[in-house]
């Protein structure tokens, strides 16, 4: 009898990640709103960077979500074939903290961009008790989770959980001793010089 290998667990964050949500909700904007912002200056409260209400911004996503032009996005050209040499060594998983009323579209994305890929989905907000992605990271023992978001990389690091910053304009403040990567492409190299 053969034993089976267990590959280790890589996490990937969806948005802004895998999916360049942010760009393309920058320019439903512009197209429908007219609202120019520069991508550089986005922040993670986008309404902030819009200038507009919280509430308003809720209302656009609702409307971006619901408009197939922009909602989904191209992955970055070489996604694909990075992700397939990284299953080799890996167990794909994507963390997402994408709110309960917008999670339809992240299943239907991965399957048109990157099928059979990803071994699960899980939702952080989809229980009765919000889980925080380092206590996801550590019930699942991933060994590197791929972020752009601050909150989500204090999380792992809180639960000390390894993590790799993708290179955003909202989260330049974060510490500069934790791994970052500019472009999916840098992700192997960087695996290894974390050890994971």
């Amino acid at each position: 009898m053969t034993k089976k290998i267990m590959r280790k667990k890589l996490a990937f964050d969806f948005d802004d990640v895998l999916c360049d949500t942010t760009k393309a909700f920058l320019a439903f904007n512009k197209k429908k709103y007219g609202n120019t912002v520069l991508y550089s200056a986005a922040r993670t409260e986008l309404y902030k960077s819009l200038k507009i209400s919280e509430e308003e911004e809720n209302k656009r996503w609702t409307e971006f979500f619901k408009d197939s032009e922009f909602c989904y996005p191209r992955p970055a050209k070489n996604l694909l074939a990075i992700l397939k040499r990284m299953k080799k060594e890996y167990s794909l998983i994507v963390i997402s903290a994408r709110d309960r009323q917008w999670q339809y579209q992240v299943k239907p994305w991965i399957k048109k961009y990157t099928p059979n890929i990803f071994e699960k989905v899980v939702f952080i907000h989809s229980q009765r008790i919000k889980k925080s992605k380092g206590m996801v990271c550590k019930k699942n023992k991933t060994v590197a989770l791929i972020e752009d978001e601050p909150e989500h990389v204090r999380s792992c690091i809180a639960y000390k959980m390894p993590v790799v910053v993708f290179d955003r304009p909202w989260n330049q403040k974060v510490k500069k001793n934790i791994p970052r990567i500019k472009t999916i492409s840098q992700l192997k190299s960087t695996l290894l010089l974390i050890g994971a």
